[in-house]
Formats: C-alpha cells, sequence, structure tokens
C-alpha cells in the first residue's frame, strides 16, 4: 500500500510539472491579449482621428489654394482672365451648390430717411418660395405725401426685367410677378423706391444671389466641412469661422465702404467624389455701383452662415462706434439682423459684383 502511494505522488508531482508551463503560457498569452487590446482601444481611434485631421488638412490647404486663386482673378479685374489650382479631396465628397447665400445691402439718398424691405430673411434653403415682402419708410410722412412707387429689376446674366408698383403705402404687403430667385440664371434683384408725389427717388437696395463650394469629410467624430461663400473660406470644425474675406473695406477718413461680392457659377456639374481635381477659374463678368452720397446703409447676410458672417463683420469692424471725433456707427439686430452704418455725412459706397466660372476635371 505504501509504494502504491509513492506511485502516485511521483505522478501526481510529475502532472503538476507537465501542467505548470502550460498554464503559465497560457496566462502569458492572455496578458499580451490584455494589453493588445487596450493599446488597439485606444491607439486605432486616436490613429483615425490622425488620419480625419490629415485629410481636413489637406482640403484646407486646397481651399486656400482656391481662396487665393479667386481672390487673385477678381482683383485683376479683367474679363477672361483664368486661375488654375490643384486640390486633393481624400476622402468624402465636393459639392456645388447654386443660389444657397444671398447679401442685402440697402441705402438712401436723403439722410432724412431711411427704409428697409422686410420679409425676405433666411429662406435660403427654398428662395423661390420668397413672394411677398414690405416696404418700411421712416420718418411716416402725413397724409398723400407718404405714397411711394418701387420698381423690382430681375437682372441676369444678359438681360433685366422690372416691375413697378405705384401709390404704395407704409407696411403695404407687396406681391412680385415673379419670385426673387425662382431661376438660378437671375444674379441680383435691385428695389428702387421713389417719392410717389415728386418722382425723386429716395433710395435702393440690392439682393444678391450667392454660391457656395463645398468639401464634406465624414467620420466617426462627425462630418468637417470647408466651404467657399463669397470669396472666404467658411470652416464647420469645430464650429463655423470665417478665414480671410477679401469682402469688405471702410475708410473713415475718406467715407467710402467697399463691397465685393463674389457669385460663382460651376458649369454642368454639381458633386464628384474624392480624388485629385483641377479647378480652372475664369472671371465672367464684373458689374460696378457706385453711389457718392448714401445714407443710412443697410448690409445684412442670409444664408446657413449668417452667424459666422455676423460675428466675423462685428469684430472685423467694432471700431465703427459712435463717438465725437468718429461720426460713423455700427449698430447690429435692428429690424431684422444686420449692421446699420449711419454718419453726419454721406458714405461714398461701391459694390463689386463678380461672377467667376469654375471648370473642374479630374487629373
Amino acid at each position: 500500500m505504501a509504494r502504491e502511494m509513492t506511485g502516485f505522488r511521483k505522478g501526481f508531482v510529475d502532472d503538476v510539472d507537465a501542467v505548470t508551463p502550460i498554464i503559465s503560457t497560457l496566462l502569458l498569452i492572455t496578458i499580451m491579449l490584455t494589453i493588445i487590446s487596450a493599446i488597439l482601444y485606444w491607439s486605432i481611434p486616436a490613429m483615425n482621428r490622425i488620419s480625419w485631421d490629415t485629410e481636413f488638412r489637406t482640403s484646407m490647404a486646397g481651399f486656400e489654394a482656391l481662396d487665393a486663386a479667386l481672390e487673385d482673378t477678381v482683383l485683376g479685374g479683367v474679363s477672361g482672365s483664368t486661375r488654375s489650382f490643384r486640390i486633393s479631396v481624400p476622402q468624402g465628397n465636393l459639392l456645388y451648390y447654386p443660389n444657397v447665400a444671398r447679401w442685402y445691402v440697402s441705402f438712401t439718398y436723403d439722410s432724412g430717411y431711411d427704409f428697409e424691405i422686410a420679409d425676405i430673411a433666411d429662406e435660403y434653403e427654398e428662395p423661390d418660395r420668397i413672394t411677398q415682402f414690405r416696404v418700411f419708410i421712416r420718418p411716416e410722412r402725413p397724409g398723400d405725401d407718404n405714397d411711394f412707387d418701387l420698381t423690382i429689376q430681375w437682372v441676369n446674366d444678359t438681360s433685366t426685367t422690372s416691375q413697378t408698383f405705384d401709390g404704395l403705402e407704409f407696411g403695404d404687403v407687396i406681391t412680385p410677378s415673379d419670385p426673387f430667385f425662382g431661376d438660378d440664371s437671375i444674379r441680383y434683384v435691385r428695389f428702387i423706391v421713389r417719392d410717389t408725389a415728386t418722382g425723386s427717388p429716395i433710395g435702393e437696395a440690392y439682393l444678391i444671389r450667392l454660391d457656395r463650394l463645398e468639401v464634406k469629410i465624414p467620420s466617426e467624430f462627425g462630418t468637417a466641412r470647408i466651404c467657399s461663400e463669397n470669396g472666404a473660406i467658411v470652416r464647420v470644425y469645430p464650429g463655423d469661422s470665417i478665414i480671410n474675406p477679401p469682402v469688405m473695406s471702410y475708410d473713415s477718413e475718406e467715407a467710402e465702404l467697399y463691397m465685393n461680392v463674389i457669385p460663382l457659377d460651376v458649369q454642368g456639374i454639381r458633386v464628384v467624389g474624392a480624388g485629385n481635381w483641377k479647378i480652372t477659374m475664369r472671371l465672367r463678368d464684373m458689374d460696378f455701383t457706385r453711389i457718392d452720397g448714401a445714407y443710412h446703409v443697410r448690409l445684412r447676410v442670409m444664408g446657413e452662415f449668417r452667424d459666422a458672417w455676423e460675428r466675423h463683420l462685428g469684430f472685423e469692424y467694432e471700431d465703427l462706434e459712435p463717438a465725437e471725433d468718429h461720426p460713423v456707427s455700427r449698430t447690429p439686430g435692428a429690424e431684422q439682423d444686420g449692421f446699420h452704418l449711419t454718419r453726419d455725412g454721406p458714405v461714398t459706397l461701391k459694390i463689386i459684383r463678380s461672377t467667376v466660372l469654375l471648370d473642374i476635371r479630374g487629373v
């Protein structure tokens, strides 16, 4: 019996000696797998984020090249002049959206009057639905002297059509014969307000359509967007911000307000995918308006990036505050969102509309 127990103990020890390396190996493998899993758990999202940031920076560099080429094309001022550049879209799509934003500019010829066109704000998703609006002229005048006439002009690439409303009163609802931008060929709408009794002009307004070129980069972190709108880069990452817009300048000594409005026109293409693209820009035409005696200049930006534009313009022109030695004031948020410039004397207002054609081809 003792001999049998001795044999059992010996066999048990041999079994333990044989199993111990296996358990150690399995334990080591388990530890290694745990470490590898932890590394992958933390490193893969980090690597994906780095990859996404790289793609974003690549696309951003392309839009900076676009911005520089667009500025050169417009500031060159020669119809038919061209610039070419290349843009890489590592992931996502390059998209063109026509007629998605508008800039509104109005002014009066008489410092004693101010007027505002209401009910035309922020229908940027379906702008053809703007079918009614109102005009308010201040101060209101008594009796028949309060009447005014309004002419609307629709200006496209080759022609101008118009409609006139006579004998309107303060706040009348006006229904034009056509929507403002029901047709993509309409570049801007002009409003001319005249005194009914005298026929003299009170003021004018322009509603100018704008287009957008955009790249969307989707990821698990969200969708980054980089847009070109009115000669500026709009970066939607992590929040809306405006970069380098050659849009406005104000010379207080000369009392000149300069504004550049840049519609884009992409022929025959709306969406292209990831890849390398060559974009050729050509300045098709320029339309210049100069008003030497403009009072109560109003500016409103209407579109998806209105808030970003408002923040940018408010920051860039925050020095336009009322002061004894600086008679210009900027008052945000009057009747509707926007800016209202007033001063003791007139402002010289310059508006340049530069239509730029884009030809996009794969390389």
